[in-house]
């Protein structure tokens, strides 16, 4: 499962939009090792070593923000359209 969709369900879950009693198994976004996505409180991750692994490659700019939102995204969001990035928006 890709990391920003697990992010999005997780962040579903907590808003209300998706039953966390729901089983979303899923397999570790470190080591692969299947466990459920809604696991408190380790989430998406199968441990605490997992979820350190994970923290320290963002720590150390393994994964990063490929660019600043420009502002005509946010509004996107604002709206609820989420689009931002359409071809419609750059003529």
């Amino acid at each position: 499962m890709h990391r920003s969709f697990s992010k999005l369900i997780y962040g579903a879950a907590k808003l209300g939009y998706v039953d966390k009693d729901m089983a979303a198994i899923i397999k570790c976004p470190i080591c692969g090792r299947e466990n459920d996505f809604f696991a408190e409180p380790l989430g998406p991750f199968c441990s605490k070593r997992c979820k350190l692994v994970d923290l320290g490659k963002w720590l150390g700019e393994d994964y990063r923000i490929s660019e600043p939102l420009r502002p005509d995204q946010l509004e996107d969001y604002e709206e609820g359209t989420g689009e931002g990035d359409s071809d419609a928006d750059r003529s």
